[in-house]
């Protein structure tokens, strides 16, 4: 038996691959996000990504965004924005994107891998959602803990 690193053991839960499948909807979603893996921050339509003073401004207002961060969940429970939902990309994303409301204004918060942000933003277009209404925090977390934003952490449980 060979021991793995604790950076491999977090490496490998931050986005995890395997999730079920739950009939022909959840394969065709898998399709889709499969088929968007090579799409990248230019492929986005121009007003998609948004500054960290603008998300401020949207999460201050009467009708604050609905914020989904798609880093794994290790990255998310070290620390996040406050009132997100942790929804990682991946197979997880396609599972649970019922989750994200249609009729509010959501922000895609930015993993370590910037092209996710692309594959989820697609992904939630070819699922009926409206692309003006999907916005993309340029930077990601280190975009907003370099700007002094908020941050909520979670306690880990361990094993």
């Amino acid at each position: 038996m060979t021991a793995e690193s604790p950076a491999a053991v977090q490496e490998e839960q931050a986005e995890p691959d395997a999730a079920p499948t739950d009939g022909d909807e959840s394969a065709a979603s898998t399709a889709s996000s499969e088929a968007n893996q090579n799409l990248t921050l230019a492929d986005l339509p121009e007003g998609v990504l948004i500054s960290v003073d603008e998300l401020e401004a949207m999460r201050a207002s009467d009708n604050p965004p609905f914020i989904v961060d798609i880093r794994g969940q290790n990255w998310w429970m070290d620390g996040h924005i406050p009132e997100a939902r942790n929804i990682p990309a991946g197979k997880q994303f396609d599972i649970r994107m019922d989750e994200i409301p249609r009729d509010s204004e959501v922000v895609v918060i930015v993993p370590r891998n910037e092209e996710r942000v692309a594959e989820v933003w697609q992904t939630l277009v070819d699922a009926g959602y409206d692309g003006d209404l999907l916005k993309a925090l340029e930077g990601g977390m280190d975009a907003w803990s370099a700007a002094g934003g908020d941050i909520q952490e979670e306690e880990h449980l361990g094993c």
